[in-house]
């Protein structure tokens, strides 16, 4: 039986005209790829925010398992996120990221092209500006990796992709989640998106989560497909 990586119990967020998350219950289990499924302004990016400890919340609790050391700082520090593009200039990746003083140690340059290749980002020498919308993914995405974590959250990854870029981004949350072993959960809008790469989703509407589902429950395999689901 796998352990949990992190649940929600009981979350409440509310502003002064509505209730954001109203008693939300989610579990994510350690190597999941976890889709959180539902309309603009159910409150998905809400609960993003809150597992990393960027939004406060009324009531509830946030816990991580114990195997990231215990307690929510030692929890929230083996997640990274991707919440939003970078904003970057009209010159070339690299140029912009040597900039910085921290990406000119030897040590953190090199972790940092590890992190293009897991990604599998390979225009590092192109402007931010030229590239395509799942490089400007891809790129997110490496960034993200340099922290080594152990839980990665995007929100909305697929949001504006081809059909094509869809599928290969799909392929790398895969990759990260089966080879790299990250436990992954990522928002999206629909179901399709969802099942472009997630193997359990949940489905969020005015701030409360359904009961989580496998994706092969929900596409109906049959049992001779059930194991490449």
């Amino acid at each position: 039986m796998r352990k949990p990586a992190v649940i929600l119990r009981g979350i409440r967020k509310s502003f002064p005209v509505k209730n954001v998350l109203d008693g939300l219950f989610l579990t994510v289990d350690e190597g999941d790829l976890f889709g959180i499924v539902g309309p603009k302004g159910s409150g998905k990016t809400s609960i993003l925010k809150v597992i990393l400890g960027l939004s406060r919340i009324q009531s509830g609790k946030v816990i991580f398992g114990p195997q990231y050391g215990g307690g929510l700082a030692n929890g929230r520090a083996a997640c990274a996120s991707v919440l939003s593009e970078p904003f970057i200039p009209g010159i070339a990746v690299a140029r912009y990221l040597q900039k910085f003083p921290f990406f000119q140690k030897p040590e953190v340059w090199e972790k940092a092209q590890t992190a293009f290749a897991t990604a599998g980002f390979e225009k590092q020498h192109k402007r931010y500006r030229d590239l395509t919308a799942v490089e400007k993914r891809r790129f997110a995405i490496a960034l993200a990796l340099m922290k080594e974590p152990k839980i990665l959250l995007l929100d909305q990854p697929f949001d504006g992709l081809s059909e094509d870029e869809a599928a290969e981004l799909g392929r790398l949350l895969e990759k990260l989640n089966g080879e790299q072993g990250i436990t992954i959960i990522f928002t999206a809008e629909t179901l399709d998106q969802a099942l472009l790469a997630a193997r359990r989703i949940a489905f969020v509407q005015h701030g409360t989560a359904s009961r989580t589902q496998d994706t092969c429950d929900l596409m109906g395999a049959n049992p001779s497909e059930q194991a490449s689901c």
